[in-house]
């Protein structure tokens, strides 16, 4: 039986097994990974293989199941990049109205501190974007607003 044919509770508990079983045995895990990285490094053949058996496993789910590999992307996309649930995010999400920066109402991004990876909230696209290209610096920010009102003047 296919792991995603299993169900939510079996896969949790298969996980659980997995992990402990990884935790108890953790030097058998790194020789193993260790010879599956060399094979695939010297043998082509195999490495071929083993990465068309990849594709074909990834094609066949997403022309099988659409909706739950798009969902599990999204869900391990934003546990990964954020720290954030689905659920949370979709929570949020709703509660949103317009950029607090600009009153944007077009689709928004989840604003999040480069530094700390700590979740703002949700901000439009061109306001994240120029967030980004600031470096998220009040001092060049300042600077910048400076530089607009001066050249606002003589327009």
């Amino acid at each position: 039986m296919a792991y995603y044919d299993l169900s939510e509770a079996q896969k949790i508990r298969a996980r659980a097994a997995s992990k402990k079983w990884k935790q108890q045995n953790p030097g058998i895990t790194k020789i193993q990974e260790q010879r599956r990285r060399e094979k695939m490094a010297t043998d082509s053949e195999y490495a071929a293989k083993r990465r068309g058996q990849h594709a074909s496993n990834s094609a066949r789910d997403r022309a099988n199941r659409p909706e739950e590999v798009k969902s599990a992307v999204r869900r391990s996309t934003l546990k990964r990049k954020y720290g954030v649930t689905l659920e949370w995010y979709d929570g949020e999400l709703v509660k949103y109205v317009a950029c607090p920066i600009c009153g944007s109402t077009v689709k928004p991004h989840l604003d999040h501190n480069h530094i700390t990876g700590r979740v703002r909230e949700f901000i439009c696209p061109n306001c994240n974007k120029a967030l980004g290209l600031l470096a998220e610096d009040p001092e060049r920010m300042k600077r910048m607003m400076a530089y607009v009102r001066k050249h606002r003047k003589g327009a």
